[in-house]
């Protein structure tokens, strides 16, 4: 992979991403009162975070709260079920969704790795995907086929990062760098070396630190939500052409609330008076301006005056703003609704086609995750010796994208209990349409214990 000042071209992707996500990429620009400097080298007053509200408004709908997956067996295998339930909360993989997430829309592809204890506990890491280098089954066919991994499986994942600390003596900064490599035998540490680096450097291993696991597959996953032909990164929610869209309306409020703030301290203007001695033009309260009368007057009459914009300028640049933002929002597929349309009730159908490109965005991601969520989650079962993990397949289970409202609720129990009482369906057919509306997940376990008297029929809580 090309290097870009040392690093790679990913890691400067990534970063150029995270820095605005956090608002951190006007950083090595001049101050906004800067005096005599270009619009473009100066830091604009306001940000928004355009890039910030869509990644985390797509996240709240893939991994927010009541919209995380659960996981179950293609073979609807009970013990391997359980397990999965435990993997998943005893890893902490539930507390990550939200990260995985975020990174995944923001940088297109993230990374997870997990370790597994002496003990029998597991617990999961995010790695930076930006600072890291994976080789897949493809890479090695001969060493794929020996240990019989899959085509895309990692044969490997090779991660670089550095850190910086202020020498206590000198006072300068001193960069050292970190090297872990996962492997199918191992996850093996090196010894830090202080930089700067080349590739030439001489890595000596942590033996202490090492750890041989022996599983016999890399224990992480590389995984990309959109996946881009040709390349083993995936697409990132927001490119360049975004960030250039938020850069426009950051400075044009800038330049706005410079406007209004100037318009907040008017400059006087004297009208037929000698501006000789007036040396600059000074804006503000405190200065003066001052002007001759036009030569075809002959009344030769004094006047002062303040000298205020009209408006017109600052709503203009309100509504271009306005225009920008919703090109943004547009391109990123999110919807910025207002909630004065839904002062009244309001059916999950009628929030669904308002929010129907940021839906099918959300659909479109959640493949993607499940592929790549499914692998680790397989790859823990067969690390912590699940019975029958090597035969089994995993999938995840979505909840609704929008969920049903009481408005749906009221409308569908009404139809489906007239349908009942007319024969048309069967008392099975009638809990399974108003499961999703009663969070049902297993209907024939429900009615199983309303026949059996655990609990009386009716007595279900509707979300």
């Amino acid at each position: 992979m090309a290097k870009v000042l040392g690093f790679t071209e990913r890691e400067a992707r990534f970063n150029r991403a995270s820095a605005y996500y956090w608002g951190k990429q006007y950083e090595d620009l001049e101050p906004w009162d800067t005096p005599e400097k270009p619009l473009r080298e100066k830091r604009p007053s306001i940000q928004i975070g355009l890039t910030r509200k869509a990644v985390n408004r797509i996240n709240a709908h893939l991994f927010g709260e009541g919209h995380a997956p659960t996981w179950k067996s293609e073979q609807e295998d009970k013990d391997i079920n359980e397990a999965l339930a435990d993997v998943v909360s005893a890893s902490g993989l539930r507390r990550r969704y939200l990260e995985i997430g975020r990174l995944g829309c923001l940088h297109g592809t993230v990374a997870v790795g997990f370790y597994v204890f002496d003990d029998g506990r597991i617990d999961t890491e995010i790695i930076n995907a930006g600072k890291a280098e994976p080789k897949f089954g493809r890479d090695d066919r001969a060493m794929a086929i020996e240990l019989g991994i899959a085509f895309d499986e990692l044969l490997e994942l090779i991660e670089y990062w550095r850190t910086f600390k202020d020498d206590e003596e000198t006072g300068e900064r001193v960069e050292t760098w970190h090297r872990r490599d996962w492997t199918v035998n191992a996850t093996i540490e090196y010894f830090p070396v202080a930089g700067p680096i080349s590739e030439k450097v001489k890595w000596k291993e942590d033996a202490e630190a090492t750890v041989t696991h022996g599983l016999g597959f890399v224990p992480a996953e590389w995984i990309t939500p959109i996946d881009v032909a040709h390349d083993i990164d995936g697409a990132p929610l927001v490119e360049d052409v975004e960030f250039g869209l938020e850069d426009e309306v950051n400075y044009t409020l800038s330049q706005t609330g410079r406007g209004i703030r100037y318009n907040q301290e008017p400059t006087l203007l004297f009208v037929g008076v000698d501006p000789a001695n007036d040396a600059a033009i000074r804006r503000g309260g405190n200065n003066t301006l001052l002007v001759q009368n036009d030569p075809g007057d002959a009344s030769g009459k004094a006047d002062a005056k303040l000298l205020e914009m009209n408006g017109t300028g600052s709503a203009s640049a309100m509504d271009y703003t306005r225009m920008v933002r919703n090109l943004f929002n547009e391109i990123v597929q999110v919807v910025d609704h207002d909630p004065a349309q839904f002062i009244g009730a309001a059916s999950g159908v009628a929030l669904e086609r308002l929010l129907y490109p940021m839906v099918l965005l959300v659909q479109n991601l959640r493949p993607g995750y499940e592929e790549g969520l499914g692998r680790l989650l397989l790859k823990m079962l067969r690390a912590t010796g699940a019975s029958k993990a090597d035969d089994t397949r995993i999938s995840a289970v979505w909840p609704p994208v929008v969920e049903p409202t009481a408005v749906d609720l009221r409308e569908h129990s009404a139809a489906i209990v007239q349908l009942y009482e007319l024969g048309l369906i069967d008392r099975q057919k009638a809990i399974e349409y108003l499961a999703p509306f009663l969070d049902i997940e297993d209907v024939g376990e429900f009615l199983d214990r309303v026949d059996s008297g655990v609990m009386a029929a009716g007595t279900a809580e509707p979300k």
